[in-house]
């Protein structure tokens, strides 16, 4: 397996990590039990970020493609890496399954896959052509605030709800909203 396969399976590895202890955390009342697997949890999270930090590092930019989208993009492409890693494993599974049922629940979750790529596919189509909205909260009040597509870096808008003034910056490749 290549390194960046190798990185996506251990992101797989470790977000289910994650999401298990949250979800044993979630249905148990044993606070010291859930204190200890939250502190585990944690260190899942740590993982993450670093297996995070190598897709961004290996990430071919393309300039002014998704601009402003820099970690979005990051993330929309890992995901479809995953679904595609997913649709070819419920594959496997379902030609393996030797209970009708779960043949088909897994053939289920192999179409469920199939479609989760096709929209990862249109929504980065979308972002590198700087096509897609650039909808943020407000850092004052959280209402949303719209830029429209490609916005410029500077412009300014007045939130609805609280009238701050915010404008956009790019900090790292990312929009980010600020007071004006």
């Amino acid at each position: 397996m290549s390194d960046l396969e190798n990185v996506i399976t251990a992101l797989n590895l470790e977000y289910g990590a994650n999401r298990r202890y949250g979800y044993q955390i979630e249905n148990s009342p044993f606070s010291q039990l859930n204190n200890i697997l939250e502190g585990v949890r944690r260190t899942e999270g740590d993982h993450v970020e670093a297996m995070m930090a190598y897709i961004k590092q290996q990430q071919e930019v393309v300039p002014g493609s998704g601009r402003g989208f820099a970690t979005m993009l990051a993330h929309l492409r890992l995901n479809l890496e995953f679904e595609q890693v997913a649709l070819k494993a419920y594959g496997q599974f379902a030609r393996e399954a030797q209970d009708p049922e779960l043949k088909k629940t897994f053939q289920r979750l192999a179409h469920s896959e199939a479609g989760h790529i096709n929209l990862f596919k249109s929504l980065i189509a979308q972002v590198e052509a700087n096509h897609f909205p650039v909808i943020v909260y407000c850092p004052i009040c959280g209402w949303e605030l719209d830029f429209g597509a490609a916005p410029q870096e500077g412009v300014i808008v007045r939130c609805e709800k609280c009238k701050q003034q915010v404008t956009l910056e790019i900090l790292d490749g990312d929009f980010v909203p600020v007071n004006a």
